[in-house]
C-alpha cells in the first residue's frame, strides 16, 4: 500500500470545517438534528487491494 500512502501524504490538507449548534435552548434537550457541519471537503478516495 505504499503508493496509496504516498498520494495521502502528497495531498494538502482542507481548511477545517465549522461545527453549527443551533435550535436547542438547554444542554440538556441537546440532540445531534441541531448539530451542522460547514465547509467539509474532502480529497477523492485512494483504492486499495484487500486480501480477504
Amino acid at each position: 500500500h505504499q503508493a496509496q500512502l504516498d498520494e495521502q501524504m502528497k495531498r494538502e490538507p482542507y481548511a477545517p470545517p465549522t461545527l453549527r449548534l443551533e435550535g436547542y435552548t438547554s444542554i440538556f434537550e441537546w440532540e445531534w438534528r441541531f448539530a451542522t457541519l460547514e465547509g467539509y471537503e474532502c480529497h477523492p478516495s485512494i483504492k486499495g487491494e484487500v486480501a480477504v
